[in-house]
């Protein structure tokens, strides 16, 4: 059985996220992931850490535990873009990403509000699982 922690970015700073991941290691955790958002507001908070540069920064912190988003949502960064980032972590991270994607929310949660203020639309259900397919598609043809 694989033991993981979920870290949330959400008010935290890199200190107490970098703190977590070299204790978690220590402590013999399989792995680590933290929430992909880019507005705190969602969640109450000021601030959150932005996944990619966090999964990054923990990477090159520990160098055993797997690492990955909880569930990325593909309407934050271009399929093609997000592959070329995708590749660069396995690299980095010596093959520890775990990539979990997601249509992320939809007008009936408070993840819409962060689409809005990045200027993004927020699709109905068919289309963000649409968008999910795409992404692998290309995923697939970059990595």
């Amino acid at each position: 059985m694989k033991i993981d922690l979920l870290f949330d970015p959400f008010g935290a700073t890199w200190t107490d996220v970098q703190s977590g991941a070299v204790a978690a290691e220590g402590e013999g955790f399989d792995g680590v992931w933290v929430y992909d958002h880019l507005a705190g507001s969602v969640h109450g908070q000021d601030r959150v850490l932005e996944s990619w540069t966090t999964l990054t920064a923990i990477a090159a912190t520990v160098p055993r535990i797997a690492i990955g988003p909880m569930v990325l949502n593909v309407a934050n960064r271009d399929a093609g873009t997000l592959g070329v980032m995708a590749a660069t972590l396995q690299e980095i991270s010596e093959g520890r990403l775990l990539l979990g994607l997601g249509a992320g929310g939809g007008w009936d949660t408070p993840y819409a509000a962060e689409q809005v203020a990045f200027g993004r639309p927020v699709p109905a259900d068919a289309v963000r699982r649409s968008a999910v397919e795409s992404t692998v598609t290309t995923l697939r043809s970059v990595l």
